[in-house]
């Protein structure tokens, strides 16, 4: 069962907090972003249950701890955020993971923004031949 919730808090100055919160019988993702800053900031932290990490119990496969510590080493660090191929990803941020939990601090400026947004808006192929955005929602 999925379950949301989302809030607004204003704060002085102009400033919005932003919070959602999304859970199912895996996990829990949580979000909060600033808005009304030069930039954005978006803390998220994603805890998972055993199950849904390691797999069922009766049927995990031999050798889960390697593809654990893979993983982990993988997800620690700087994060990536991807839009298009066309568009050079944003690599600002810091990731931190241990099994089962992942905490991701990560800021983004306006520019960066609206140069997203103004891309999502026209059509664009490179998005389409990687099939991010379907042809009729790209025109």
């Amino acid at each position: 069962m999925l379950r949301r919730s989302f809030d607004t808090v204003r704060l002085p100055g102009g400033l919005h907090l932003m919070f959602q919160s999304v859970a199912d019988d895996g996990g829990t993702l949580r979000t909060w972003h600033t808005i009304g800053l030069p930039v954005r900031l978006t803390l998220t932290t994603v805890t998972q249950t055993r199950d849904a990490y390691y797999g069922p119990a009766d049927n995990r496969p031999p050798g889960q701890w390697k593809r654990v510590l893979r993983a982990l080493a993988t997800a620690n660090g700087r994060p990536t955020s991807y839009y298009c191929p066309s568009i050079p990803p944003s690599r600002r941020g810091v990731a931190l993971a241990v099994p089962r939990y992942t905490v991701e601090l990560r800021w983004e400026t306006r520019r960066w923004d609206e140069a997203v947004t103004e891309h999502l808006q026209r059509p664009c192929p490179a998005c389409r031949a990687a099939g991010w955005r379907r042809a009729e929602d790209a025109t």
